[in-house]
């Protein structure tokens, strides 16, 4: 069973990194947000047993678009950005 769990953590912290990627991915596509606008992602966590004993029940992932922007034109490296990702989970 805890073999299970840790499985779940692994998938989850990918499920993370993957949700970040895809942010910055498809940052350029959003050309409607404003630079001082923020996109935030939200994700409702359940079904999973590592969810209920680490107490996680959601997930939101906050970038400001300037940043997102800045970090395409070649302004701001990756590990700036990575910075200025917020990541809560609750």
């Amino acid at each position: 069973r805890s073999r299970d769990v840790e499985r779940q953590e692994r998938r989850y912290s990918r499920g993370k990194e993957e949700l970040v990627d895809a942010l910055v991915d498809f940052g350029e596509v959003l050309t409607a947000v404003a630079d001082d606008e923020t996109i935030t992602l939200r994700a409702r966590l359940r079904r999973a047993e590592y969810f209920d004993q680490a107490d996680l029940s959601r997930l939101t992932i906050s970038v400001r678009m300037g940043d997102l922007r800045a970090h395409l034109a070649g302004r701001l490296s990756a590990s700036e950005l990575e910075s200025r990702i917020s990541i809560s989970e609750s």
